[in-house]
């Protein structure tokens, strides 16, 4: 029996102050090729998140976002 990845999932991690409040952390620093890889790419997976979010506003927006549930809670509306 083989194994296949076919799933990869990328966190986005938030340092915040003694506030609670979002502040500025260190920058990361890839060492490994594949760490090395994968931070050369975050720029294109950013741009095709923000085009795939622009594309489903527009298929919202023209024929419209109407839900047979209450998105806010998954139950019956």
């Amino acid at each position: 029996m083989s194994v296949k990845s076919v799933q990869q999932r990328f966190l986005t991690f938030v340092g915040l102050d003694e506030d609670g409040s979002p502040t500025e952390v260190p920058p990361v620093y890839p060492e490994s090729e594949e760490e090395k890889w994968l931070h050369n790419g975050a720029a294109a997976r950013a741009e095709y998140r923000r085009k795939r979010r622009k594309d489903s506003k527009e298929l919202a927006d023209r024929f419209g976002a109407d839900f047979p549930w209450d998105p806010t809670t998954n139950r019956k509306a």
